[in-house]
């Protein structure tokens, strides 16, 4: 039967065109797919999702500096997205270390470790810090090491007092593999943790005695309990023994904690009152006291003065984990009318933690925070002249933040003049109310400060679909290319 050139000839292209289509599939428009990644890289990432098998065909396994697994997330995950952007603007921030771990993306951590030598000393040790006691895999190590080794002598002795245990927990994750910062303990601190860890772990204590005897201290011979007095008391210590008479030549602070250890409490105060430093060394182990102990260590009449109180929040408020304790640093900061904004630039990383029986005492501790809160309800700033227009030679006043905080509160406007210095000012007591008014904010803040932001209001951590194109665009340029 004959069939007709015509039939022949559709027949033809049909399968020229299904050919093409599936060698297409097979070898997709490389370029092409390049050029879509251009156009949309400063958009949103969801706009060429779409095309992930072919950008991997095409060997594009990276965009912006960002794996593709990843990279697609970033216009919806935010704290993913600063996780890169750190790396290029080497900074790093408790919100983003505690993603890492929560996550655990020891993929992006790594990466932040190897990218810290870059950072400044604060964010060196605030890694180090947050990470010296975490249980990660037995590569970050090595990795926590080769970063501590870069410090100078005396940046190392600093950290290291840091890093000393003050809980059971932290006394069990130390152990040979990053016992590394002991050397640089005061022999006080040394011999503490030894007592502590015979008491709360006697099976790991009898495990590395000797380890202890031979590394910890600088030196070792025959005798040392008898020819130096503290190592006498550590014995004493160790063995629980009880003994009035002090021993003559000993560490003060060891003998002070020898005393209290053994609630030999009318002996402790002389020793206390007369070196405050003996004060402040046991006020660190406050954790491991009992409750008779602690009681009586704070009741101690201790005479404080400024530079104290400035360092007990700086030093042993967050690190010891204690209501008591932390009670007990507000009474006396509010005794001494201590100032937290003339000393931090944060002071409402400890206001928020201050107890309700003491609110009224904020105007003492953080005036501009107490007056901001005080006229919160005010409608004053409905009669004013339009704040947003106002330009300022200094410092805003605590009635201006007062004013433009609710004004900005109240109607979303963004000052018209400096923006970015008044925003920087009011930032710790406006409210966000919707991720498009977080977006709107991004060019006249830190990163820091919006991650600030976001660590106050946790709801910015995930953007919503309708905002993310918004999102990426206000972000997108931060990259690494």
């Amino acid at each position: 039967m004959a069939v007709s050139i015509n039939k022949i000839n559709v027949f033809v292209i049909i399968c020229l065109i299904l050919t093409a289509i599936h060698v297409q599939a097979i070898n997709p428009d490389c370029e092409s797919i390049r050029k879509e990644v251009s156009l949309f890289d400063s958009i949103s990432p969801s706009g060429i999702h779409v095309y992930e098998p072919e950008l991997r065909k095409c060997g594009i396994e990276y965009i912006q500096g960002i794996p593709l697994v990843d990279y697609f997330k970033t216009d919806q995950d935010v704290l993913l997205a600063y996780t890169y952007i750190s790396f290029k603007s080497e900074l790093t921030h408790d919100l983003l270390i505690d993603y890492m771990l929560k996550n655990k993306r020891w993929d992006l951590l790594l990466r932040t470790l190897d990218n810290a030598r870059k950072m400044s000393r604060a964010n060196q040790v605030l890694l180090l810090e947050k990470l010296f006691y975490q249980n990660l895999p037995g590569f970050f190590t090595m990795e926590m090491k080769e970063m501590f080794n870069f410090f100078s002598e005396s940046e190392k002795l600093t950290v290291s007092q840091q890093l000393i245990p003050n809980n059971p927990k932290e006394i069990k994750h130390l152990n040979k593999q990053n016992n590394y910062i002991y050397k640089f303990w005061p022999l006080f601190d040394q011999m503490v943790y030894i007592t502590n860890l015979r008491q709360f772990f006697p099976y790991q204590f009898e495990k590395l005695e000797l380890f202890w005897r031979q590394k910890l201290v600088s030196y070792y011979y025959e005798a040392v309990e008898s020819q130096d007095p503290s190592f006498k008391l550590l014995l004493m210590l160790l063995n629980q023994e009880v003994q009035e008479a002090p021993i003559q030549g000993a560490n003060p602070s060891l003998q002070a904690y020898y005393y209290l250890k053994t609630n030999q409490f009318n002996r402790l105060d002389p020793l206390i009152l007369n070196n405050k430093i003996v004060f402040f060394n046991l006020l660190r182990y406050f954790e491991l006291y009992t409750p008779q102990q602690q009681v009586l260590l704070l009741s101690i009449r201790m005479p404080l003065d400024l530079s104290d109180i400035e360092h007990l929040f700086s030093a042993y408020f967050y690190q010891i984990d204690s209501y008591a304790f932390r009670s007990w640093v507000w009474d006396q900061a509010i005794q001494m009318k201590f100032n937290l904004e003339t000393y931090f630039l944060n002071p409402g990383k400890f206001t928020a933690q201050l107890p309700f029986r003491l609110e009224l005492q904020l105007k003492y501790l953080s005036p501009v925070s107490f007056w901001v809160k005080n006229n919160k309800d005010s409608k004053q700033h409905f009669f004013d002249n339009d704040p947003t227009n106002q330009t300022f030679a200094r410092d805003l006043t605590k009635d201006q933040i007062s004013t433009i905080s609710r004004f900005y509160n109240d109607f979303k406007v963004l000052p018209y003049k400096q923006t970015g210095k008044v925003m920087r000012q009011i930032l710790p007591f406006i409210s966000i109310d919707s991720h498009k008014e977080f977006i709107r904010l991004v060019p006249y803040t830190s990163d820091v400060e919006q991650l600030d932001l976001i660590e106050r209001f946790t709801f910015l951590e995930l953007m919503p679909t309708r905002n993310r194109a918004q999102w990426w665009q206000s972000i997108s340029s931060k990259f690494d290319k």
